[in-house]
């Protein structure tokens, strides 16, 4: 049984390891099943956290792994940029305090801690303004005047997806619809802030 830890793109980005597996077994959020839907079952042997993956194959597979399910099409011809502008918020706001020092702080609860840099990633609302070409806003709940907001759509990854199918060029900030568009093999401008890390 693959166990989903850190966030949907986290999953996304590990799940390469996929097809290198005869029988899968996963444990992941609802939004993600969309993607991988015949590894969805009950039964299983061993169970193991999708960050530890590499640790047993030893090797970082790089071929496009991740199909688009085919159910939803868009309309519009000419060049297609799709665009995620901003980071998930927090799951959840649980808090709790420690003393340092004398001084209490509060620290976010610590299933929150991949979220912290959420606000810095995000970019302004004017970022793309200057941009001619169609821009799609691939995120849910995600609003943006003179884009093409796509949020109706979203309901899971398997529309996201789609959408990412059907684009000519990806322009993300470091989240989810990063990783999906690498998983699928698509062209993909990543923007990413100054103190990246590992991933």
């Amino acid at each position: 049984r693959i166990i989903h830890e850190q966030g949907y793109g986290d999953f996304i980005m590990f799940a390469r390891y996929f097809p290198l597996i005869d029988q899968i077994c996963m444990s992941a959020p609802s939004p993600l099943f969309s993607l991988f839907p015949s590894h969805y079952c009950k039964d299983h042997d061993i169970s193991i956290r999708t960050m530890s993956l590499p640790l047993i194959f030893k090797d970082i597979p790089n071929k496009p792994y991740v199909k688009a399910p085919g159910k939803l099409k868009i309309k519009g011809e000419g060049f297609k940029i799709g665009v995620a502008t901003t980071a998930v918020k927090p799951f959840n706001n649980e808090a709790k305090a420690i003393c340092q020092d004398g001084n209490i702080q509060i620290l976010p609860h610590p299933a929150n801690l991949a979220y912290l840099s959420a606000f810095k990633r995000s970019l302004p609302q004017g970022f793309f303004s200057e941009v001619k070409q169609k821009l799609f806003c691939l995120q849910m709940d995600v609003i943006h005047s003179g884009m093409v907001n796509m949020t109706k759509h979203i309901s899971d990854f398997g529309n996201v997806a789609d959408l990412v199918d059907q684009m000519d060029l990806i322009i993300t900030i470091d989240t989810a619809l990063a990783h999906l568009a690498g998983a699928m093999g698509k062209k993909t401008w990543l923007l990413l802030p100054y103190d990246g890390e590992w991933r």
